[in-house]
This record gives structure tokens, C-alpha cells and sequence, in this order.
């Protein structure tokens, strides 16, 4: 099994974010450079606020395959930020979110967050019962992590957010075309 990574940031509004804090982080790795200088830069150079929401995008960068360690620092790789490849490390690389599109599977009104979250939640612990890595200890941990997970993967194009605005209750369902 390949390693997943956890950490995920609270989405931007559209790709061309997730391109500008790519773009923050050096093309070249630095070994005078510490991860707390990756972490400046970042926070200097885009919307990124504070050194543990940058810590959180390099490791989600990671995870989308648009940067990469060297020698304990990060560089930025050659990858381009395309939708498709995106996508495809999000699903394959990003934990939870594999659990998060079955859950969406079968519905074609949309699920809730909660309902989402619960569904989501209960999996994982059946899947991890036994093993030693860390899970959110409560309900709001898990919420703010699924609500994330379904905010990227809606911007990535594999869910379709309905029912937003006009106090409507905001639900997630699997984006047709990726089903």
C-alpha cells in the first residue's frame, strides 16, 4: 500500500491558488534551508497565514505530487498543476478521501457533512482498529477534515456541491461524469 498523507489545508477558491503557493515554494532544494524557511517563504509569499497552515499545504503539496523532499527541505517539482493529475494523486494519495467518494457513491440527492462525516468515521474505525496512527479524537476534528476532503474534491471536479444559497442545506454527491 502506498503512504497516504493526512494534513489538508483549508481549500482555496480555484486551482490557480493551489498553483500560487506551488510557485512559493523553491524550484531548487537549499540544504542551508530548514522546513521553518519553507514555511516563511510560504506565509511571505501568498494568503497562507501562519507557520502550521503552511506546514499543512507542503505536506498536501506532497501528497498532490507538486513538491517534493530533499535532503530534509522541500522543492517544488516540474509537475504542472493539471486537473487530471490532480485528481488522480488527491484520490490515490490523500487519506480518507477513497472512503469519502464511496460514501458519495450510491447517493443521487447528496449527503450532508454530518452524514458524510459519520459514514466516513465509522469506516475508518473499522479499518483501524488494531493499527497504531493517530485518528481525530472527536466529532468536530473528523467534521472540519470531510468538510475539507469534500471542499478539494469538489474543486478537483469529483464532487458536485448542491443546495448552495438560499438557506439551503449544502450537500456533496459524486460529480457524474468521474462516477
Amino acid at each position: 500500500m502506498s503512504v497516504r498523507f493526512k494534513p489538508v489545508p483549508e481549500p482555496p477558491d480555484g486551482l490557480e491558488a493551489v498553483a500560487g503557493v506551488a510557485a512559493a515554494v523553491p524550484a531548487e532544494s537549499n540544504a542551508t534551508a530548514s522546513d521553518a524557511d519553507c514555511c516563511s517563504r510560504l506565509v511571505e509569499r501568498t494568503d497562507v497565514e501562519g507557520r502550521e497552515a503552511a506546514a499543512t499545504w507542503l505536506t498536501f503539496l506532497r501528497a498532490l505530487e507538486l513538491v517534493e523532499t530533499e535532503r530534509d527541505t522541500y522543492r517544488r517539482t516540474a509537475n504542472d498543476v493539471d486537473p487530471e493529475s490532480l485528481r488522480t494523486a488527491f484520490r490515490s494519495r490523500v487519506r480518507d478521501v477513497p472512503t469519502v467518494l464511496e460514501v458519495l457513491e450510491d447517493s443521487t440527492t447528496g449527503l450532508e457533512v454530518a452524514t458524510v462525516t459519520r459514514r466516513v468515521r465509522d469506516r475508518s474505525t473499522e479499518r483501524t482498529v488494531g493499527r497504531s496512527h493517530r485518528e481525530p479524537d472527536d466529532c468536530a476534528e473528523w467534521a472540519v477534515r470531510v468538510e475539507r476532503l469534500l471542499e478539494w474534491a469538489t474543486l478537483f471536479g469529483l464532487v458536485e456541491r448542491t443546495g448552495d444559497g438560499n438557506g439551503s442545506t449544502v450537500r456533496y454527491r459524486r460529480e457524474r461524469a468521474d462516477r
